[in-house]
């Protein structure tokens, strides 16, 4: 399947092939959200709806992984998964560390806050980052 994975995306009937293996593996996956997309496939829904793009939504974890395993890629996608997530956590420290230092100290007026942190939010980021790399700046 590997070396003609190549010939089977530029041709229409390679593509429903691949279809026809994605709605297998989903099937072998999460038969609900197979059944869901069988019926969405079925009905005379407009690919911009509500209902079709909550499907996208709940479909594009399993596509990830089916892609993921089509072109036999499983590693490399695991291992940006896991950059994402340790980005994600030092996001989220950067962000409660401003809320607690910023907020906290100058809890008196919100508004001229909101713009000071709007401000600043680039630099504060920046420095963040340089300090959690071990990295020290010298005036």
């Amino acid at each position: 399947m590997q070396q003609d994975l190549g010939k089977l995306l530029y041709t229409t009937e390679g593509l429903k092939l691949i279809d026809v293996q994605f709605c297998q593996y989903l099937l072998d996956h999460n038969e609900h959200l197979w059944q869901r997309l069988v019926k969405v496939r079925s009905l005379p829904i407009n690919p911009e709806s509500d209902i079709a793009s909550q499907l996208y939504i709940d479909l594009a974890s399993h596509i990830d992984n089916f892609i993921a395993s089509l072109f036999d890629i499983k590693p490399e996608v695991y291992q940006l998964r896991q950059q994402a997530i340790d980005f994600k956590q030092l996001y989220d420290f950067k962000r409660h560390y401003i809320q607690r230092t910023i907020f906290h100290k100058y809890k008196g007026d919100i508004p001229d806050i909101k713009y000071k942190v709007d401000s600043y939010y680039i630099n504060i980021i920046s420095i963040i980052s340089i300090m959690m790399r071990g990295i020290t700046l010298i005036k």
